[in-house]
Protein backbone atom coordinates (compact mmCIF):
# COMPACT_ATOMS: atom_id res chain seq x y z
CA UNK A 1 0.00 0.00 0.00
CA UNK A 2 1.25 3.55 -0.86
CA UNK A 3 0.83 4.23 2.99
CA UNK A 4 2.57 1.69 3.95
CA UNK A 5 5.48 2.37 1.24
CA UNK A 6 5.68 6.14 2.36
CA UNK A 7 5.72 5.68 6.32
CA UNK A 8 8.81 2.76 5.34
CA UNK A 9 10.84 5.72 3.37
CA UNK A 10 10.09 8.18 6.20
CA UNK A 11 11.74 6.25 8.62
CA UNK A 12 14.51 5.21 6.37
CA UNK A 13 15.20 8.34 5.25
CA UNK A 14 15.40 9.40 8.97
CA UNK A 15 17.20 6.23 9.82
CA UNK A 16 14.37 5.40 12.66
CA UNK A 17 13.62 1.86 11.17
CA UNK A 18 12.60 1.03 14.90
CA UNK A 19 8.94 1.74 15.84
CA UNK A 20 10.42 2.42 19.82
CA UNK A 21 12.27 5.31 18.04
CA UNK A 22 9.16 6.54 15.98
CA UNK A 23 5.50 5.80 16.31
CA UNK A 24 3.86 4.85 13.12
CA UNK A 25 0.66 7.80 14.88
CA UNK A 26 3.21 10.11 15.02
CA UNK A 27 4.35 9.66 11.52
CA UNK A 28 0.68 9.54 10.25
CA UNK A 29 -0.07 12.25 11.93
CA UNK A 30 2.80 14.47 10.39
CA UNK A 31 1.91 13.47 6.98
CA UNK A 32 -1.82 14.64 7.51
CA UNK A 33 -0.07 17.78 8.35
CA UNK A 34 1.70 17.73 5.28
CA UNK A 35 -0.65 16.43 2.88
CA UNK A 36 -2.65 19.44 4.22
CA UNK A 37 0.37 21.88 3.23
CA UNK A 38 0.81 20.34 -0.15
CA UNK A 39 -2.80 20.44 -0.67
CA UNK A 40 -3.26 24.13 0.35
CA UNK A 41 0.17 25.35 -1.75
CA UNK A 42 0.18 23.18 -4.70
CA UNK A 43 -3.71 23.08 -5.86
CA UNK A 44 -3.43 19.75 -6.19
CA UNK A 45 -6.99 18.14 -5.56
CA UNK A 46 -9.66 18.68 -7.60
CA UNK A 47 -13.16 18.66 -5.25
CA UNK A 48 -17.21 19.20 -5.99
CA UNK A 49 -18.92 19.93 -3.46
CA UNK A 50 -23.21 20.17 -4.26
CA UNK A 51 -25.61 22.18 -2.53
CA UNK A 52 -29.38 22.03 -2.59
CA UNK A 53 -30.90 25.65 -2.69
CA UNK A 54 -33.60 26.52 0.03
CA UNK A 55 -36.71 28.51 -1.13
CA UNK A 56 -36.06 31.78 0.16
CA UNK A 57 -32.03 31.46 1.35
CA UNK A 58 -29.78 33.74 -0.64
CA UNK A 59 -26.41 32.70 1.18
CA UNK A 60 -24.87 29.06 1.33
CA UNK A 61 -21.28 28.02 2.62
CA UNK A 62 -18.61 25.86 0.76
CA UNK A 63 -17.35 23.50 3.65
CA UNK A 64 -14.51 21.95 1.62
CA UNK A 65 -14.08 24.21 -1.96
CA UNK A 66 -11.64 26.92 -2.16
CA UNK A 67 -10.68 29.35 -4.71
CA UNK A 68 -14.23 27.95 -7.67
CA UNK A 69 -12.91 26.91 -11.17
CA UNK A 70 -16.46 26.60 -11.96
CA UNK A 71 -20.08 26.36 -11.25
CA UNK A 72 -22.88 24.02 -12.51
CA UNK A 73 -26.61 24.31 -11.88
CA UNK A 74 -29.07 21.42 -12.64
CA UNK A 75 -30.56 23.80 -14.86
CA UNK A 76 -30.11 27.29 -16.40
CA UNK A 77 -26.83 29.16 -15.91
CA UNK A 78 -25.00 30.94 -13.25
CA UNK A 79 -23.07 33.73 -13.98
CA UNK A 80 -20.76 35.26 -11.76
CA UNK A 81 -20.52 39.06 -10.81
CA UNK A 82 -18.05 41.10 -10.78
CA UNK A 83 -17.44 44.66 -8.94
CA UNK A 84 -18.20 46.18 -12.22
CA UNK A 85 -21.64 44.16 -12.87
CA UNK A 86 -23.60 46.94 -10.24
CA UNK A 87 -26.61 47.23 -12.57
CA UNK A 88 -27.18 43.29 -11.82
CA UNK A 89 -26.93 43.49 -8.04
CA UNK A 90 -30.64 45.27 -7.71
CA UNK A 91 -31.60 41.34 -8.24
CA UNK A 92 -30.68 40.65 -5.17
CA UNK A 93 -33.44 41.44 -3.54
CA UNK A 94 -35.67 39.67 -6.32
CA UNK A 95 -37.18 35.98 -5.61
CA UNK A 96 -36.78 33.23 -8.96
CA UNK A 97 -34.39 31.02 -10.47
CA UNK A 98 -31.19 31.96 -9.55
CA UNK A 99 -29.22 33.43 -12.29
CA UNK A 100 -26.07 35.44 -10.78
CA UNK A 101 -23.77 34.45 -7.90
CA UNK A 102 -21.25 36.31 -6.15
CA UNK A 103 -18.25 34.43 -4.64
CA UNK A 104 -16.38 35.47 -1.50
CA UNK A 105 -14.42 33.82 1.03
CA UNK A 106 -16.45 30.75 1.48
CA UNK A 107 -20.05 32.00 0.45
CA UNK A 108 -22.23 31.54 -2.24
CA UNK A 109 -24.55 34.49 -2.88
CA UNK A 110 -27.56 33.67 -5.22
CA UNK A 111 -29.62 36.48 -7.00
CA UNK A 112 -32.22 36.26 -7.38
CA UNK A 113 -33.37 34.49 -4.43
CA UNK A 114 -34.28 30.71 -5.26
CA UNK A 115 -37.94 30.15 -4.87
CA UNK A 116 -37.65 26.34 -5.17
CA UNK A 117 -35.01 23.99 -4.94
CA UNK A 118 -32.15 23.24 -7.59
CA UNK A 119 -28.75 21.45 -7.24
CA UNK A 120 -25.83 23.55 -7.87
CA UNK A 121 -22.17 21.85 -8.18
CA UNK A 122 -18.67 24.12 -7.56
CA UNK A 123 -15.92 22.92 -8.40
CA UNK A 124 -13.07 23.93 -6.74
CA UNK A 125 -9.50 23.16 -4.99
CA UNK A 126 -9.86 20.89 -1.63
CA UNK A 127 -8.34 22.34 1.34
CA UNK A 128 -7.63 19.35 2.78
CA UNK A 129 -8.03 15.74 3.37
CA UNK A 130 -11.26 14.06 4.27
CA UNK A 131 -9.76 11.37 6.00
CA UNK A 132 -6.22 10.86 8.01
CA UNK A 133 -3.82 8.76 6.79
CA UNK A 134 -2.75 5.06 7.90
CA UNK A 135 -1.87 2.16 6.98
CA UNK A 136 -5.37 1.37 5.65
CA UNK A 137 -6.27 4.85 4.23
CA UNK A 138 -3.73 6.51 1.11
CA UNK A 139 -2.78 10.17 1.19
CA UNK A 140 -5.42 12.02 -1.06
CA UNK A 141 -2.40 14.30 -2.93
CA UNK A 142 -1.68 12.52 -6.22
CA UNK A 143 1.30 10.04 -5.84
CA UNK A 144 3.77 12.23 -8.04
CA UNK A 145 3.57 14.05 -4.16
CA UNK A 146 4.70 11.15 -2.57
CA UNK A 147 8.48 12.18 -2.35
CA UNK A 148 7.16 15.63 -1.00
CA UNK A 149 5.12 14.25 1.61
CA UNK A 150 8.19 12.45 2.71
CA UNK A 151 10.59 15.22 2.76
CA UNK A 152 8.13 17.52 4.17
CA UNK A 153 7.42 14.59 7.12
CA UNK A 154 11.40 14.63 7.38
CA UNK A 155 11.48 17.89 7.87
CA UNK A 156 9.70 18.27 11.13
CA UNK A 157 12.50 16.23 12.32
CA UNK A 158 15.37 17.21 10.56
CA UNK A 159 15.74 20.98 9.09
CA UNK A 160 18.22 19.42 5.98
CA UNK A 161 14.88 17.96 4.66
CA UNK A 162 13.25 21.70 4.24
CA UNK A 163 15.20 23.40 1.99
CA UNK A 164 14.43 19.95 -0.48
CA UNK A 165 10.88 19.62 0.44
CA UNK A 166 10.41 23.79 -0.31
CA UNK A 167 12.09 22.84 -3.60
CA UNK A 168 9.53 19.83 -4.81
CA UNK A 169 6.62 22.23 -3.96
CA UNK A 170 7.94 25.32 -6.44
CA UNK A 171 8.82 22.73 -9.14
CA UNK A 172 5.26 20.99 -8.58
CA UNK A 173 2.96 24.40 -8.66
CA UNK A 174 1.98 24.18 -12.09
CA UNK A 175 0.58 20.23 -11.76
CA UNK A 176 -3.33 19.61 -11.08
CA UNK A 177 -4.65 16.56 -10.73
CA UNK A 178 -8.25 15.65 -11.03
CA UNK A 179 -9.28 13.16 -7.88
CA UNK A 180 -12.77 13.47 -8.52
CA UNK A 181 -15.11 12.31 -11.04
CA UNK A 182 -17.50 14.91 -12.61
CA UNK A 183 -21.24 13.74 -12.26
CA UNK A 184 -22.68 12.49 -15.11
CA UNK A 185 -24.27 14.77 -17.75
CA UNK A 186 -21.97 17.99 -16.23
CA UNK A 187 -19.61 19.63 -18.46
CA UNK A 188 -16.97 21.79 -17.42
CA UNK A 189 -13.94 23.61 -18.69
CA UNK A 190 -10.82 24.28 -16.99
Amino acid sequence: MRSSDINYNIRRRLNKLSKDELSDYEIFDKCNQVQRDIMLRTRCVNYIEEIQTVSGQQTYTLENVSLLKAVIPNEGQLVMLGINDISKYAEFDQNGTPKYYVYNGNKIYLAPIPTESLYISFVGFKLSPSEQMSHDTEPEIPSIYDEALEYGVCSKYDPNYLQLYEKMLDDYKTITSVKTTIPKGVSASW
